[in-house]
């Protein structure tokens, strides 16, 4: 027999349930040690004084770090079984623990028989495991000579295999036919192309019966004589499938002769074409369409070098220009004197080598004239199949009118062209129409949401209307001065918030000047907020109403069950129970009516639960209170263990150090200092025996302090100075 495994390590940061599980499990024979978080759990599996079998973990731990990641640190250095046991069920909790090598997945509150049955089903899993790691050694030594003898001979099949496939899964069509020309082979793409199957064409078709037309006597008297002379031969066919239909492949037959030089068979290999041609068919048509385009665009097209030539100009941009026909530009060398842009050719050519593109590109050219014409470019560069480029094509927009109207308000002062840049910076449609609905003029985010329609009626070119828009306001602006500012919704659902204002032209004409901002993303939005902060508050309050209900329903149910009670112990254990479920009632109530469920002010809470302890007691007319609090802000969970050990502390002095005779006073203080709290309870009674201070004795009440106060950390100590006093201190 092996030895006894029952030595188990409980990690578990919350202190109750871990003393709860611990006396449980030591009720069953087992040797629990507890640890109250991950490191502590690592520390005390690497101690060679503790001896471990298995481990029961929490998966949440609080701070640090938690129960997988405390798990996966054992097992570097232990292999050693690892149940988890938490009260999460979710999916992606679970999920956690898939990687890290476990024996069980125990759901808290399941019963010590469940839990008790999981650990040793986990104990005859890892022992399991075990004998399966010995024999997969054994069985993958013995595979090993096999496989050493099976690569042998896949070695030798590997050749022929490869050949084989590459066959068989070729694009291409492949065949071999006998000296008469007979088919002996066909691959499943000659099955696929003509339509025959192995049965219809092996030893009864030949080439001759896949032509779609009679082969002339010269070409196959040339044919044969070619493969005769032990040459290659690659020709283009016309042939035709089983179904009628015409393909044209492109084939490379060879001769295959023996050893004698005596002719055996042919081998052929043809790749239907057919689309190919017909791609090329269109793009013939496509270039012909192209050149139609190029031909009568009023936008500017160009095709030109990395070395400066020009390839292609259409008479648009030539007439952009200022010069009659293509010959005038047709010998100018980009990259010198003959172009004089604003900007440097050479930022041109680098910008092209790295993006590819160019795109919306302005700039300044020179005109025959000498005269200045503005233009937006993009360009894409065309590359050869070593990646080297082999020419540019770009579209050249003429936008000198949309810059004298930029300059003519720039020309209004530099407050105007910041103006100009912020409501760019910001995505904003500046829009300048005139009295006649033309479009004077659209900034880039305006192009970008319509496209460009300067010059053009602006509620049919932008809106898509055959009468000016419902909702427009250019009447009132140009005629009677009116600023105005109204938010429509298109008919494709998009809205804006428009400004519109009357704006003086340099020539005399008045226009209207327009600010937009798209706004649609931002109402929806908005829109789907308030839509899910109605739907959490709903929830929240439903919520809050089943807690506090529940916990209601708890002391009514203690109170009903105490009352039916008559061992004075069992009464006494109820009562404390009652006023640890009191104090958790307050401090909900607390949280219940905080704005924030983060923090909790702690002198409200305290002073309310300290007078609802004592207020429980028959004899609390004689008690005097004193309460010295600060409102020091905490975390819930913490303010929750201190509330436990302030009932415990409060119910001790009201048991043991209230005194008919005399003043009774009870004290309770809190501060901070350093970031460090000093919580005080004390009493003025007969003190605390000399093995309570010693912390070698006590109640349960006490033992569940000593609990509560290792849990957040805090040192506490028990004194008697002229009566029962009790410290913690503990940093927040």
């Amino acid at each position: 027999m092996g030895k006894i495994q029952n030595n188990i390590l409980l990690v578990e940061d919350e202190a109750i349930i871990a003393l709860n599980q611990q006396k449980q499990l030591e009720k069953r024979g087992y040797l629990v040690t507890h640890a109250i978080n991950g490191k502590k759990a690592v520390e005390i599996a690497k101690s060679p004084k503790h001896e471990i079998d298995l481990i029961l973990m929490d998966i949440n731990l609080g701070k640090g770090i938690d129960g997988t990641q405390a798990a996966e640190r054992i097992q570097e250095f232990k292999e050693i079984p690892v149940v988890f046991l938490s009260s999460h069920t979710e999916p992606e909790v679970v999920e956690k623990i898939e990687t890290i090598t476990s024996y069980g997945y125990v759901v808290k509150n399941s019963g010590i028989t469940v839990l008790d049955a999981s650990i040793k089903m986990a104990f005859k899993l890892f022992d399991a495991h075990k004998d399966i790691l010995k024999h997969k050694s054994d069985a993958e030594n013995a595979n090993s000579a096999l496989e050493s003898t099976v690569k042998n001979l896949e070695t030798v099949n590997l050749s022929l295999t490869r050949l084989k496939k590459a066959i068989e899964n070729t694009n291409e069509i492949v065949f071999i036919t006998n000296r008469e020309g007979i088919i002996t082979y066909i691959n499943p793409q000659f099955i696929k192309t003509y339509g025959y199957s192995k049965e219809e064409a092996l030893g009864k078709i030949g080439p001759r019966d896949l032509g779609a037309e009679e082969t002339p006597d010269e070409v196959d008297r040339i044919f044969w004589e070619t493969l005769q002379n032990k040459q290659h031969l690659a020709a283009n066919y016309i042939n035709k499938t089983k179904s009628g239909k015409i393909i044209t492949v492109e084939a490379s037959i060879d001769p295959i002769f023996d050893n004698n030089g005596n002719l055996k068979e042919f081998v052929q290999i043809q790749r239907d074409i057919t689309e190919k041609i017909q791609i090329e068919r269109v793009l013939n048509e496509n270039e012909e369409i192209f050149r139609g385009i190029f031909e009568q665009s009023t936008i500017g097209i160009y095709r030109s070098t990395p070395e400066g030539k020009i390839l292609l100009a259409n008479p648009s941009i030539i007439s952009m220009l200022g010069y009659k026909n293509f010959e005038e530009i047709e010998k100018w060398d980009l990259n010198s004197t003959d172009f004089k842009p604003s900007y440097k050719r050479t930022e041109f050519l680098e910008k092209m080598e790295k993006e590819n593109k160019i795109t919306g590109l302005e700039s300044e050219w020179i005109k025959e004239d000498g005269s200045k014409l503005y233009v937006r470019e993009s360009a894409v560069a065309f590359r050869d199949e070593e990646g080297k480029i082999i020419y540019y094509q770009g579209m050249i927009e003429d936008i000198s009118t949309k810059k004298q109207i930029e300059l003519e308000l720039i020309h209004k002062g530099e407050e105007s062209k910041n103006y100009l840049d912020a409501i760019d910076s910001l995505d904003l449609g500046l829009f300048i129409v005139n009295l006649d609905y033309t479009v004077r003029y659209m900034n880039n985010t305006m192009v970008k949401w319509f496209g460009n329609q300067t010059g053009l009626i602006c509620y049919k070119s932008v809106a898509g209307l055959e009468e000016p828009c419902p909702y427009c306001k250019l009447k009132e602006v140009l005629k009677e001065g009116k600023n105005v500012t109204y938010t429509p919704t298109t008919s494709d659902g998009r809205t804006f918030n428009i400004h519109g204002s009357l704006l003086q032209n340099s020539d005399g004409t008045v226009s209207k000047l327009e600010i937009i901002q798209d706004i649609t993303e931002l109402k929806s939005t908005h829109k789907h907020v308030e839509t899910l902060l109605q739907e959490k508050e709903i929830i929240l309050k439903e919520v809050h109403h089943r807690i506090k209900n529940n916990m209601m329903t708890i002391m009514g149910l203690l109170t009903f069950q105490e009352q039916s009670i008559t061992d004075e112990k069992s009464i006494e254990a109820f009562e404390n129970t009652r006023n640890r479920v009191q104090s958790m009632m307050v401090l909900y109530d607390k949280l219940y009516r905080s704005n924030d469920y983060q923090i909790i002010g702690i002198k409200e809470y305290f002073e309310t639960l300290f007078k609802e302890i004592i207020a429980g007691f028959p004899w609390k007319e004689i008690i005097s209170l004193n309460c010295d609090i600060e409102d020091i802000q905490m975390e819930p969970k913490i303010v929750f263990n201190l509330g436990i050990i302030i009932n415990e502390l409060i119910t001790n002095s009201m048991k043991y150090a209230v005194d008919g005779n005399n003043e009774n006073i009870l004290s309770i203080s809190a501060s901070l200092s350093d970031n460090f709290v000093t919580l005080i309870v004390k009493d003025n009674g007969r003190g605390f025996p000399d093995k309570t201070i010693q912390k070698s004795s006590g109640g349960f009440g006490l033992e569940l302090v000593n609990i509560l106060s290792e849990q957040i950390s805090a040192d506490i100590s028990f004194s008697n100075e002229n009566g029962a006093k009790v410290m913690l201190r503990f940093r927040i």
